[in-house]
Formats: structure tokens, sequence, C-alpha cells
């Protein structure tokens, strides 16, 4: 009697899928080609650039929670939409005064040196980040299911994050905030730029309260993040933006991972209408609360309005290109004082701010302000900052093991989004100071962490 073995499902011909990838990718390059005779340099250094990315997802583990991998997709992205989309978004606004058309050669040129620069911080990044373990594959996933612990901490934190925004109501004062005849506003002083900084960290750290608490703590949580929205919102900044997607994050946080499509939808299509908000109240005559909610109802969210958030995020290519070039235009001593650590007063920054800059609504950009300085500071600064933020990854990967310092883990990534998103529409001294604060925090971390297991082996003893 012979016996029938039970076919296994039909599966799809691996050859068959490879051979529609590369049909794929030769039509994808052919169009390009064709339509961009420039395009073909610029598709090399996206081809080194992919090997790049390949080659860091085994070493930069886990790369989602990377800081140079963050920073580097960050450049890569922008890079590829700017260079595709070229002047097709001018006239869309949200740009800073820079939503003019460009040499496509300009393009070409830009396209070419971001993506090296992306590349060269992946490698710097690599070299310093050493060997991946098997365990730190699911440190991401170890780090999210226990995230939830942070409201059993819920009350020290909101009490922690009223003096934080307390703190910045008084640094910048409840009148301007209120009303004021420019937008800028704040002494630039060292301190209340770390404030300022941590703005973000801290809607993230409420918000995973508001999730996991309720009653008299949820509503507390609530009424704090209020205090945030409305305080982005005096600034017409587009920090304002970001505090849904924020929100979105820490109940994903709260839910140990669980992310409901619905959110996440809803999510991405309310993001660019709340981002055009902060770019239509910039244009006000006068600026603070009372004149941006008188000037609410005039605000119409069309779809002209999505393409003026893609402008406002892709500008940063664009800023890029007009900072980078011609080089030279930013003089090397310049260059000094973007990345001393020293306050602002002391290296001199003030001298020079005004002139650090495309026009008066638009600062040079930290990736242009590196590249005006030429091939070989542009190479050895990639590969530093590259090398700066593997050891960066490399603690981060040490201190998400940690019961406590995961939280300084956490607030470490909130500061290297900041960085990312600023790195290219701000200037290279507002990134470094990011920056520093990134290294001045894990250090301390460390120590502390040093302190208590010292402690914990006298104990033992």
């Amino acid at each position: 009697m012979s016996t029938t073995v039970p076919r296994s499902p039909t599966r799809a011909n691996p050859g068959i899928n490879q051979v529609a990838i590369f049909l794929a990718g030769v039509i994808v390059f052919g169009t390009l080609v064709i339509a961009r005779p420039n395009a073909l340099v610029v598709i090399v250094f996206a081809a080194v650039n992919s090997a790049a990315f390949a080659v860091a997802r085994g070493r930069l583990r886990p790369i989602a929670l990377s800081p140079p991998a963050i920073l580097s997709a960050y450049i890569t992205i922008v890079t590829i939409a700017g260079f595709l989309l070229g002047n097709s978004l001018v006239g869309s606004g949200g740009t800073g005064g820079i939503d003019s058309p460009l040499p496509l050669d300009l393009f070409a040129s830009t396209a070419i040196w971001m993506l090296a620069a992306s590349t060269l911080i992946l490698i710097g990044a690599m070299l310093a980040a050493g060997r991946s373990t098997d365990q730190s594959k699911d440190i991401g996933r170890a780090l999210i299911t226990s995230l939830d612990q942070v409201s059993r901490l819920a009350g020290p934190l909101l009490v922690l994050a009223v003096l934080h925004i307390a703190t910045l109501i008084a640094f910048l004062g409840l009148g301007p905030l209120l009303e004021r005849p420019n937008r800028l506003i704040g002494r630039s002083s060292t301190l209340e730029g770390a404030l300022g900084m941590l703005a973000v960290g801290m809607v993230l750290v409420v918000g995973i309260v508001f999730f996991t608490k309720s009653g008299p703590v949820r509503a507390a949580a609530a009424v704090i993040l209020s205090a945030y929205a409305l305080y982005f919102f005096s600034l017409g900044s587009r920090r304002l933006a970001v505090v849904p997607v924020l929100l979105l994050l820490a109940n994903i946080l709260a839910r140990r991972g669980r992310a409901q499509w619905w959110k996440v939808a809803s999510i991405i299509a309310l993001s660019p209408a709340i981002l055009s908000l902060p770019l239509f109240l910039r244009g006000s005559p006068t600026h603070g609360l009372r004149p941006y909610f008188a000037a609410l109802p005039e605000f119409v969210f069309t779809g002209g309005n999505y393409a003026t958030s893609l402008n406002n995020i892709l500008a940063g290519f664009k800023i890029t290109a007009l900072s980078g070039f011609p080089q030279g235009q930013i003089p090397i001593e310049w260059f000094y004082i973007s990345v001393n650590p020293e306050t602002g007063v002391s290296a001199g920054w003030y001298e020079i701010a005004r002139r650090m800059r495309i026009n008066q609504n638009t600062p040079y950009s930290g990736l242009g302000e590196i590249i005006s300085q030429g091939f070989l500071v542009f190479v050895i600064m990639m590969l530093a900052l590259g090398f700066v933020l593997g050891l960066v990854h490399r603690v981060n990967r040490y201190l998400l093991t940690h019961p406590r310092a995961k939280y300084v883990a956490m607030a470490t990534l909130g500061l290297t989004l900041v960085l990312t998103v600023q790195f290219l529409q701000y200037n290279l001294r507002s990134n470094m100071r990011y920056l520093y604060l990134i290294l001045l925090l894990q250090g301390a971390a460390l120590i502390t962490v040093k302190i208590y297991s010292e402690r914990g082996k006298q104990d033992r003893k």
C-alpha cells in the first residue's frame, strides 16, 4: 500500500521574483537616465549607500534604534526625494524664502555630496560600534516591553514636567508668549537651549504616563501635554507637528509594541495638516497665542497644504545646496566657532551668527557648512561624526539593558531625532549642541551605573 506525501503549499519561484526585481530596477534606472541625464553618477552613489546600509544592518543592531543609522537614513531619504522632485515643488511655500528653482547641475552635485555624507557616517559608525552581539538583536523588543514601567514613576515624572514647562515659560516670559512683534524669541542662553531641547523628550514621557494611567493622574498628564502643545503653538514651532507622532509612539510603547493601524493611518494623514499650521502662522504680522488664535479661522487646509508640508520637509536639500556651494563661502575660522563646545559668547558665535544664513529666515544647514569646507574637511568630519555616533550607539546598547539607565538611552534617541531633522535645516552649531548634550547625558549615566555597580559589589561582600 503506497502512501502519498502531502505537497507543501505552492510557493512563488524565487528565480521569477529575482527577474521581476531586476526588470523593475532596469525600468527605474532607464527612466531616471532619460529624464535626468546627470542622474547616472547619483545612482552610483546611491548604490554604494545602499550597500553601506546592508552591511550596517549587521553591525549597528538594533538598527532602528541606532543614532548613526537614523541620521544616515534621513539624509538619504531627503536626498533621493529632493533630487527626484527637483523644482516641481517650487511655489508650494513653506521653505523660508528659498522657494525658487535651482540649476539641475546643482541638484546633482548636492545629491552626490549628501549621499557620500550618509555613507561616510555609516562607515565611521561601524568602525566605532564594535561587533554586534546576539543579545543586541532583542534589545529593541526588551525596551518596548519594559517601557510601561515609566508609569510607576508617574508622580515624580509629572512634577518634573511641570517644573520643566514652568522654567521654559519663565525664560521666555509670559507676556511675549501671549503676544510679541517678532516670531523668534528667547535669550539664547545655554541653559535655555538645553531645556528647549528636552521638550520633545518630555512630551514622549508624559504621553506614556497618559496612556498607562487613569483617573486624576491621566487628567494631570493631559493638562501637561496641552501646556506643551500651547507652548509649541505660541512659538509657531514645527515641533507642534511632532506632538501627534510622539503621542502615537507613546501609545505603542504603552501597549508593549502593539500598533493599531487606524491610529497610524490617522497620524500619517493628520501630520501634514498640523505641519502646515505653524508655517501659516509664521506669516502673521504679530506673534504669540493671542494673534495666532485670532488667525485660526483664516487657516483652511487644502490639498496644496500637503505640497507645502512636503516642500518644507525637503527644504533641507535646497538649504544644503545653497549652504555648501560655492565651496569656500564660509571661512574656516567660522567653522571652528561652529564646532566649539564653549558658550556662544565665549566662542564668538554671536559675532558671526547673522552672517551664517542664506537669508533672514533661513540659516545655513549643518551639512551644507561642512560641504562648504571642501573635500578633505568633509571626509574627516563625516567619518568623525559617524565614529562619535557609533560610540553613542555602542553606549546606548549597554544602557538599554540596564533597569534605570535605559531612560537615558530613550532621551538620547529623542535628542538624536531632533539633531537628525535639524542637520539639514539649521546651523552646524545648533546641531553640535545636541551632540554635546547627548555625550554629556551618556557620560553621566555611565558614571552613575559604575557607582551603583561598585556599591552592589561592596554590599555583596
